[in-house]
């Protein structure tokens, strides 16, 4: 596994109801040439998770 993926296992630990079945998924994804891409459009969708969950603290 190269050091972008363990830091990708790692922000995905932290999501623990979602983690086995979307992080299959993902990796699927990320074995494709536009990979880079993809992990940046998966930042997108975890800020989209964890957005409901900040806005209650402000």
């Amino acid at each position: 596994m190269s050091q972008e993926m363990r830091i990708l296992a790692s922000m995905f630990g932290s999501f623990n109801m979602i983690t086995n079945p979307f992080f299959l998924a993902i990796m699927d994804l990320v074995q494709g040439p536009f990979w880079k891409e993809q992990i940046i459009i998966i930042l997108i969708l975890i800020l989209l998770y964890s957005y409901p969950v900040v806005s209650t603290f402000t």
